[in-house]
Protein backbone atom coordinates (compact mmCIF):
# COMPACT_ATOMS: atom_id res chain seq x y z
CA UNK A 1 0.00 0.00 0.00
CA UNK A 2 1.42 3.18 -1.14
CA UNK A 3 1.99 6.04 1.80
CA UNK A 4 -0.17 9.15 1.45
CA UNK A 5 1.67 11.85 0.33
CA UNK A 6 2.77 14.59 2.80
CA UNK A 7 1.86 17.87 2.24
CA UNK A 8 4.78 20.68 2.09
CA UNK A 9 2.86 23.06 3.59
CA UNK A 10 3.22 21.67 7.17
CA UNK A 11 6.75 22.91 7.95
CA UNK A 12 6.14 26.05 6.31
CA UNK A 13 4.38 29.66 7.53
CA UNK A 14 0.95 30.38 6.79
CA UNK A 15 0.86 33.79 5.10
CA UNK A 16 -1.33 36.14 2.72
CA UNK A 17 -1.13 37.91 -0.44
CA UNK A 18 -0.82 41.68 0.95
CA UNK A 19 -0.25 42.89 -2.22
CA UNK A 20 0.54 43.20 -6.49
CA UNK A 21 2.33 46.39 -7.10
CA UNK A 22 2.58 45.57 -11.40
CA UNK A 23 4.91 47.81 -13.13
CA UNK A 24 3.85 50.97 -15.20
CA UNK A 25 3.92 49.58 -18.85
CA UNK A 26 5.02 46.08 -18.45
CA UNK A 27 2.12 44.08 -17.71
CA UNK A 28 4.03 40.69 -17.63
CA UNK A 29 6.12 42.41 -14.56
CA UNK A 30 5.21 43.21 -10.63
CA UNK A 31 6.50 43.04 -7.09
CA UNK A 32 4.26 40.86 -4.98
CA UNK A 33 3.87 41.58 -1.06
CA UNK A 34 3.94 38.29 1.25
CA UNK A 35 3.00 38.85 4.69
CA UNK A 36 2.13 36.00 7.42
CA UNK A 37 -0.99 35.68 8.68
CA UNK A 38 -0.46 35.82 12.04
CA UNK A 39 0.46 39.23 11.90
CA UNK A 40 3.96 38.63 13.48
CA UNK A 41 7.13 39.17 12.42
CA UNK A 42 8.69 37.49 9.43
CA UNK A 43 11.92 34.77 10.11
CA UNK A 44 15.27 36.17 10.03
CA UNK A 45 16.74 36.26 6.18
CA UNK A 46 20.05 37.03 4.33
CA UNK A 47 20.19 40.11 1.74
CA UNK A 48 20.31 37.56 -1.31
CA UNK A 49 18.59 34.37 -0.47
CA UNK A 50 15.55 32.77 -1.56
CA UNK A 51 12.18 31.35 0.09
CA UNK A 52 9.61 28.76 -1.16
CA UNK A 53 6.51 29.99 -1.35
CA UNK A 54 3.41 27.46 -2.00
CA UNK A 55 0.05 27.48 -2.86
CA UNK A 56 -3.21 25.91 -3.26
CA UNK A 57 -3.95 25.27 -7.15
CA UNK A 58 -6.93 23.01 -7.92
CA UNK A 59 -6.77 20.00 -5.51
CA UNK A 60 -2.77 20.14 -5.47
CA UNK A 61 -0.21 22.45 -3.94
CA UNK A 62 2.02 24.06 -6.32
CA UNK A 63 5.53 25.34 -5.19
CA UNK A 64 7.74 27.50 -6.57
CA UNK A 65 11.05 29.31 -5.24
CA UNK A 66 11.76 33.30 -5.35
CA UNK A 67 14.59 35.49 -4.46
CA UNK A 68 13.69 38.04 -1.73
CA UNK A 69 13.53 41.56 -2.92
CA UNK A 70 13.01 43.26 0.19
CA UNK A 71 15.62 43.86 2.60
CA UNK A 72 16.12 41.69 5.93
CA UNK A 73 15.09 45.03 8.27
CA UNK A 74 11.79 45.35 6.10
CA UNK A 75 10.47 42.62 9.65
CA UNK A 76 6.75 42.63 8.76
CA UNK A 77 6.61 41.30 4.95
CA UNK A 78 8.67 39.77 2.12
CA UNK A 79 8.87 41.36 -1.75
CA UNK A 80 8.92 38.98 -5.02
CA UNK A 81 10.08 40.38 -7.92
CA UNK A 82 8.22 38.20 -10.65
CA UNK A 83 8.00 37.67 -14.85
CA UNK A 84 4.49 36.32 -15.46
CA UNK A 85 5.43 33.69 -18.42
CA UNK A 86 3.85 33.11 -21.37
CA UNK A 87 2.38 29.63 -20.81
CA UNK A 88 0.18 28.46 -18.02
CA UNK A 89 1.94 27.91 -15.05
CA UNK A 90 2.45 27.82 -11.05
CA UNK A 91 4.07 31.53 -11.28
CA UNK A 92 1.47 33.34 -13.64
CA UNK A 93 -1.06 31.54 -11.03
CA UNK A 94 -0.07 34.78 -8.85
CA UNK A 95 -1.21 37.52 -10.77
CA UNK A 96 -4.64 36.69 -10.34
CA UNK A 97 -4.84 36.11 -6.57
CA UNK A 98 -6.59 38.44 -4.90
CA UNK A 99 -5.34 40.02 -1.87
CA UNK A 100 -5.48 38.01 1.31
CA UNK A 101 -5.15 35.02 -0.58
CA UNK A 102 -3.69 32.29 1.41
CA UNK A 103 -0.02 31.42 0.68
CA UNK A 104 2.61 29.53 2.60
CA UNK A 105 6.31 30.87 2.69
CA UNK A 106 8.97 28.41 3.57
CA UNK A 107 12.65 28.73 5.66
CA UNK A 108 14.78 30.88 3.78
CA UNK A 109 18.30 29.23 2.07
CA UNK A 110 20.92 29.89 -0.37
CA UNK A 111 24.43 30.99 -0.09
CA UNK A 112 24.21 33.98 -2.50
CA UNK A 113 24.71 36.39 0.29
CA UNK A 114 27.24 39.96 0.13
CA UNK A 115 29.31 37.43 2.19
CA UNK A 116 30.08 35.49 -0.52
CA UNK A 117 33.05 37.47 -1.45
CA UNK A 118 35.87 39.57 1.05
CA UNK A 119 36.88 41.91 -1.68
CA UNK A 120 36.60 45.21 -1.27
CA UNK A 121 34.95 46.22 -4.72
CA UNK A 122 31.15 44.49 -5.67
CA UNK A 123 29.87 45.25 -9.02
CA UNK A 124 25.87 43.23 -9.16
CA UNK A 125 25.23 42.08 -12.69
CA UNK A 126 21.62 41.06 -13.27
CA UNK A 127 19.20 40.81 -16.38
CA UNK A 128 15.21 40.57 -15.68
CA UNK A 129 13.88 39.48 -12.73
CA UNK A 130 17.47 37.99 -11.78
CA UNK A 131 17.44 41.71 -10.14
CA UNK A 132 15.73 40.80 -7.20
CA UNK A 133 18.38 39.59 -4.63
CA UNK A 134 20.32 42.93 -5.64
CA UNK A 135 17.67 45.16 -4.90
CA UNK A 136 17.75 42.97 -1.07
CA UNK A 137 21.20 43.66 -1.51
CA UNK A 138 20.99 47.32 -1.85
CA UNK A 139 17.99 47.96 0.68
CA UNK A 140 20.28 46.15 3.25
CA UNK A 141 23.48 48.14 2.32
CA UNK A 142 21.33 51.57 2.34
CA UNK A 143 19.76 50.51 5.72
CA UNK A 144 23.67 49.74 7.39
CA UNK A 145 24.52 53.56 5.72
CA UNK A 146 21.34 54.78 7.56
CA UNK A 147 22.52 53.40 11.04
CA UNK A 148 26.08 54.44 10.78
CA UNK A 149 27.83 51.35 9.12
CA UNK A 150 29.01 52.02 5.75
CA UNK A 151 29.77 49.48 3.46
CA UNK A 152 33.57 49.71 2.44
CA UNK A 153 34.66 49.94 -1.17
CA UNK A 154 32.55 50.73 -3.94
CA UNK A 155 28.85 49.40 -5.23
CA UNK A 156 28.38 49.12 -8.65
CA UNK A 157 24.59 47.70 -9.98
CA UNK A 158 23.88 47.32 -13.64
CA UNK A 159 20.52 45.96 -14.50
CA UNK A 160 20.03 44.60 -18.35
CA UNK A 161 16.48 44.45 -19.64
CA UNK A 162 14.86 44.74 -23.56
CA UNK A 163 12.69 48.42 -22.45
CA UNK A 164 13.74 51.03 -19.81
CA UNK A 165 10.05 50.50 -18.93
CA UNK A 166 11.29 46.82 -17.82
CA UNK A 167 13.47 49.01 -14.91
CA UNK A 168 11.71 47.80 -11.98
CA UNK A 169 12.48 50.34 -8.75
CA UNK A 170 14.30 52.64 -10.78
CA UNK A 171 13.61 55.77 -8.72
CA UNK A 172 14.91 53.69 -5.81
CA UNK A 173 17.80 52.74 -7.26
CA UNK A 174 18.51 56.10 -7.93
CA UNK A 175 17.90 57.04 -4.08
CA UNK A 176 20.01 54.98 -3.28
CA UNK A 177 22.64 55.94 -5.32
CA UNK A 178 22.47 60.21 -4.71
CA UNK A 179 22.37 58.24 -1.01
CA UNK A 180 25.98 60.04 0.22
CA UNK A 181 26.68 57.32 2.73
CA UNK A 182 27.38 55.15 0.02
CA UNK A 183 29.80 54.88 -2.96
CA UNK A 184 27.08 53.00 -4.95
CA UNK A 185 26.42 53.24 -9.08
CA UNK A 186 23.55 52.53 -10.49
CA UNK A 187 23.81 51.67 -14.41
CA UNK A 188 21.03 50.43 -16.22
CA UNK A 189 21.49 48.88 -19.29
CA UNK A 190 18.83 48.59 -22.19
CA UNK A 191 19.56 46.42 -24.50
CA UNK A 192 16.72 47.05 -27.36
CA UNK A 193 17.00 50.88 -27.69
CA UNK A 194 14.20 52.95 -29.28
CA UNK A 195 14.90 56.23 -30.48
CA UNK A 196 13.25 57.86 -27.87
CA UNK A 197 15.09 56.21 -25.28
CA UNK A 198 17.75 59.06 -24.84
CA UNK A 199 17.93 59.40 -21.21
CA UNK A 200 22.08 60.15 -20.13
CA UNK A 201 21.90 57.42 -17.51
CA UNK A 202 21.04 54.34 -19.93
CA UNK A 203 23.52 52.37 -21.59
CA UNK A 204 22.76 50.65 -24.45
CA UNK A 205 23.54 46.82 -24.94
CA UNK A 206 22.88 43.46 -23.33
CA UNK A 207 24.06 43.57 -19.80
CA UNK A 208 27.16 41.24 -20.27
CA UNK A 209 28.03 43.01 -23.17
CA UNK A 210 28.22 46.35 -20.98
CA UNK A 211 30.15 44.33 -18.45
CA UNK A 212 33.04 42.87 -21.01
CA UNK A 213 32.90 46.39 -22.35
CA UNK A 214 33.92 47.88 -18.40
CA UNK A 215 36.42 44.75 -18.07
CA UNK A 216 37.88 45.27 -21.31
CA UNK A 217 37.73 42.17 -22.33
CA UNK A 218 36.12 40.12 -25.34
CA UNK A 219 32.98 40.12 -26.08
CA UNK A 220 29.94 37.29 -25.71
CA UNK A 221 28.74 37.11 -29.40
CA UNK A 222 26.51 40.37 -29.52
CA UNK A 223 27.80 42.34 -32.52
CA UNK A 224 25.83 45.36 -31.74
CA UNK A 225 27.85 48.15 -30.25
CA UNK A 226 27.78 49.22 -26.43
CA UNK A 227 26.99 52.53 -25.77
CA UNK A 228 27.54 53.88 -21.98
CA UNK A 229 25.60 56.11 -20.46
CA UNK A 230 26.39 59.64 -21.10
CA UNK A 231 27.12 60.90 -17.68
CA UNK A 232 29.98 58.22 -16.58
CA UNK A 233 32.99 58.14 -18.48
CA UNK A 234 34.46 54.94 -19.39
CA UNK A 235 37.80 55.59 -17.60
CA UNK A 236 35.50 56.25 -14.06
CA UNK A 237 33.36 53.56 -14.54
CA UNK A 238 36.62 50.93 -15.18
CA UNK A 239 38.45 52.09 -11.68
CA UNK A 240 35.14 51.31 -10.11
CA UNK A 241 35.81 47.38 -10.53
CA UNK A 242 39.90 46.69 -10.31
CA UNK A 243 41.34 43.41 -11.19
CA UNK A 244 41.51 41.37 -8.12
CA UNK A 245 39.96 43.47 -5.85
CA UNK A 246 36.74 43.31 -7.34
CA UNK A 247 33.63 40.79 -6.74
CA UNK A 248 31.27 40.25 -9.75
CA UNK A 249 27.82 38.99 -8.46
CA UNK A 250 25.60 37.24 -11.11
CA UNK A 251 22.11 36.51 -11.24
CA UNK A 252 19.54 35.72 -14.11
CA UNK A 253 18.78 34.29 -17.13
CA UNK A 254 21.14 30.94 -18.14
CA UNK A 255 22.42 32.23 -21.00
CA UNK A 256 24.18 35.87 -19.50
CA UNK A 257 25.56 33.74 -16.53
CA UNK A 258 26.92 31.30 -18.67
CA UNK A 259 27.97 33.64 -21.06
CA UNK A 260 29.78 35.80 -18.16
CA UNK A 261 31.53 33.04 -16.53
CA UNK A 262 33.03 31.41 -19.88
CA UNK A 263 34.71 34.72 -20.73
CA UNK A 264 35.52 36.15 -17.49
CA UNK A 265 36.51 33.16 -15.16
CA UNK A 266 40.44 32.43 -16.93
CA UNK A 267 40.55 36.70 -16.44
CA UNK A 268 42.00 39.01 -13.68
CA UNK A 269 38.42 39.00 -12.35
CA UNK A 270 38.11 35.18 -12.06
CA UNK A 271 38.54 34.50 -8.94
CA UNK A 272 36.09 36.70 -7.45
CA UNK A 273 33.12 35.38 -10.00
CA UNK A 274 29.85 34.58 -7.51
CA UNK A 275 26.99 33.05 -8.91
CA UNK A 276 24.39 30.16 -8.11
CA UNK A 277 24.78 26.93 -10.31
CA UNK A 278 21.27 25.95 -11.19
CA UNK A 279 21.62 24.44 -14.75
Amino acid sequence: MSQAKSDPRQDMLPCRLAGMEALAGAEQLALFTVEPASGEPIPPFQAGQYTTVAFEQGSDVAMRYYSIASGPEQAQSWQFFIRKPDKPGATGELFDMEPGSPLWVGQAGGAFTLERSSLPHRVFVANGTGLAPFLSMSRHLRAQAEQGSVASGKLTLLHGVCRPQDLACRSELEAIADNSKLDFLYLPCISRPQEEDVDSSFSHGRVEEVLMHLLNLPGCGDSRPVKLAANHSLDTLRQRMPAGETALFLCGATDMVKAVVAQVESSPWGDGLVYEKYW
